[in-house]
């Protein structure tokens, strides 16, 4: 069946230029005949081998205790992925992750330069040790605004599919804080047409507070930049209600 992917994804390619694509494919292969879980172990050994020192001081992603039944928590900021140094604005950026996951070049033939490609490497660093059980994702989608600077939906799609399956088994709960109408068309669409089976695991929550039902707030690391736009909008809410009363 993998190889039968392969074929399909080369439809229109020349003959010899099917043959090394399928060649690439055999020579990857695992011992199970898993094309996929292969690639994703040399990505894995790649990513153990780089050095993400830049990335990992943006502290886009980073792991953050346990839920209340012990399941380790991982935090997305979604504000941090609008930087320069991962520049998720890069057309080729999807291209280059969907060579990946159809073997048409090998994790050592990543070009310079490729920082989103890099966070996702720095991201199966981080999170491989931790997805092996059950865990949990708090995603803060807070003050990102419109699309700009954010993964786009082709590069979420190719860097989902180029994860190994425990990852999307063992999630067991996706929070998103801070939804806008725009992350919500996104959610839709991406858990409708690629990762349906992650949809019943997401959950959009209004405010920090929401995540405590779940999560104790010694054991979630949050940006004081969320914590104070919480208690804006708390102060906010609190004077529309007392003006209300008048």
């Amino acid at each position: 069946m993998a190889l039968e992917r392969i074929m399909l994804a080369n439809r229109g390619s020349t003959v010899l230029e099917t043959q090394v694509h399928v060649v690439q494919a055999m020579i990857i292969m695992c011992r199970d005949g898993s094309v996929a879980g292969c690639r994703y172990q040399r990505l894995l050994r790649k990513a153990r081998a780089e050095n993400f020192g830049n990335l990992a001081n943006l502290k886009f992603i980073y792991h953050s205790g346990e839920d209340k039944v012990g399941r380790p928590v991982v935090v997305i900021v979604g504000q941090r992925l609008n930087s320069d140094i991962l520049n998720f604005d890069q057309p080729n950026n999807p291209i280059i992750l969907e060579k990946l996951r159809n073997g048409m070049i090998t994790e050592n033939q990543i070009p310079p330069g490729s920082d989103d490609v890099q966070a996702l490497l720095y991201t199966i660093q981080l999170l491989d040790p931790l997805v092996y059980r059950d865990y949990v994702v708090v995603y803060f989608h807070t003050q990102c605004g419109g699309q700009q600077g954010q993964p786009t939906l082709t590069y979420l799609r190719e860097a989902y599919n180029l994860l190994d399956y425990k990852y999307k088994k063992n999630l067991k709960a996706f929070y998103i804080v801070h939804p806008t109408f725009w992350s919500r068309v996104l959610t839709w669409w991406f858990t409708t047409f690629t990762a349906a089976t992650v949809k019943n695991k997401i959950q959009s929550l209004g405010g920090v507070e929401y995540l405590y039902f779940s999560i104790s707030p010694s054991q979630l690391e949050v940006p004081s930049f969320i914590l104070e736009h919480d208690i804006k909008v708390g102060l906010s809410l609190l004077m529309m209600e007392t003006n209300h009363l008048h």
